[in-house]
């Protein structure tokens, strides 16, 4: 996820998600998606900025190459906030089998 400045215009908003992809590939992960997620005002003010344009990307990359996107990401002038998490796949209980049934 990634925070962009929110007068930031649409045509930007892109190039921004085309730059995220171009990293990933870069630094040989595999991106499922890259979307603008929503425009929202912030809880509080991030570098002068109360609004904020969040846009989400879900891929996989190996951890040995993590490094070099987040190098790429902090070289981002743009961005005023990125984070990157680990998706833990979620296991099913005995009780979500049941219920299943």
């Amino acid at each position: 996820m990634w925070l962009l400045p929110g007068d930031t215009p649409d045509a930007a908003i892109e190039e921004s998600i085309e730059r995220v992809r171009s990293a990933i590939d870069v630094s040989g992960g595999e991106t499922e998606s890259a979307e603008l997620w929503s425009r929202r005002t912030l809880s509080y003010p991030i570098k002068k900025q109360t609004e904020a344009v969040y846009c989400l990307a879900k891929f996989s990359i190996d951890s040995s190459r993590a490094p070099e996107f987040d190098h790429a990401m902090r070289q981002d002038q743009s961005l005023m906030r990125y984070l990157v998490t680990r998706r833990v796949p979620v296991k099913a209980t005995a009780e979500d089998a049941k219920a299943k049934k």
